[in-house]
């Protein structure tokens, strides 16, 4: 057998062999955030900054807490909270490892309602009477500790809460976005894998456009203010299709 058939026959083996990414080469780097530095927030865009009391990168962890001042630090309907964030475009998933605690105690669970932490993304577009985003939390919502998933479109947001124990007050959150679908998963403390949520495990957005604002946010709704949201990361990776959204 010659040399150029040897050749020939390993390109062709290596066009036919399945082809799968590394998970270094999944992750967006560029874009993810392991928060080891306190200067990583200047590689982050801020809405709402004024509505916090504490951002700042401390132990390796973000942290966030909300400031007296607003009369309302919520995302629903035109309300939005403080959002910190970059631009993702295409498909994706974004991915938060975090924890929600009380600012009083840190390690307590927050009682007033809608007092969360969790991922939103967000069409940039988006303005009074016409805010488009999804978000997906754990916390404190209403009369129940639990998460929340809610897609808000013209400013109209519908949402459903999923009761959980307070045991599961840290863990891993997963948005995976495929086209005009997101979808919605979590990984708490007292689960071994990642769940898909159950009622709403698709939202359809057909208005969305490519490139959409994607990051981390806080909901300090019911008074006392009590949110204290440390994220330990935020991971974006590549993704082709659904059958990709649950891979490490």
């Amino acid at each position: 057998m010659t040399t150029t058939c040897i050749s020939g026959l390993l390109a062709l083996a290596f066009i036919i062999m399945p082809f799968t990414l590394k998970a270094e080469e999944r992750v967006f780097s560029a874009q993810s955030d392991e928060f080891n530095s306190p200067a990583n927030l200047e590689n982050w865009s801020i809405i709402n900054k004024e509505q916090l009391k504490t951002l700042k990168i401390e132990g390796g962890k973000l942290i966030l807490e909300p400031s007296k001042k607003p009369s309302r630090i919520a995302w629903y309907q035109d309300d939005q909270g403080p959002f910190v964030y970059k631009n993702i475009k295409g498909n994706f998933i974004v991915e938060v490892k975090l924890k929600i605690g009380s600012i009083k105690d840190a390690n307590e669970t927050p009682t007033s309602q809608f007092n969360s932490a969790g991922i939103v993304v967000r069409d940039p577009r988006s303005k009074d009477g016409k805010q488009n985003w999804v978000m997906y939390n754990i916390g404190s919502q209403y009369m129940e500790f639990g998460r929340e998933a809610k897609t808000t479109e013209n400013s109209s947001s519908s949402l459903n809460i999923y009761a959980t124990s307070r045991d599961n007050s840290s863990g891993k959150l997963r948005i995976c976005r495929i086209g005009k679908k997101l979808y919605l998963y979590h990984w708490l403390t007292t689960e071994s894998k990642w769940h898909p949520e159950s009622a709403y495990e698709e939202f359809h957005r057909n208005d969305f456009q490519d490139e959409l604002q994607v990051g981390m946010i806080i909901n300090a709704s019911g008074r006392p203010r009590e949110t204290h949201a440390e994220f330990d990361y935020i991971k974006f990776f590549n993704v082709k299709d659904k059958s990709g959204c649950l891979a490490e």
